[in-house]
């Protein structure tokens, strides 16, 4: 998504097929937002996050064990 300069929230959705949540990112996350690359001045503030797991085998989030 490109940063406009407006200063308004803006919203992105992402879909991944391949999705891994296994504690292997950085201090155990299952996953990071990354902001631009090498010498990128400009930061990301994300306002809030939504994950939703779907597919054969998932299990509603009040059947998981833990909850």
């Amino acid at each position: 998504m490109q940063r406009t300069g407006t200063g308004t929230w803006k919203t992105a959705t992402f879909t991944v097929n391949d999705a891994r949540f296994a504690d292997r990112e950085n201090a155990g996350a299952d996953f990071r937002l990354v902001s631009g690359g090498s010498g990128d001045p400009y930061a990301v503030t994300a306002h809030s996050v939504a994950v939703t797991v779907t597919g054969p085998g998932v299990l509603p989030g009040d059947e998981c064990s833990g909850s």
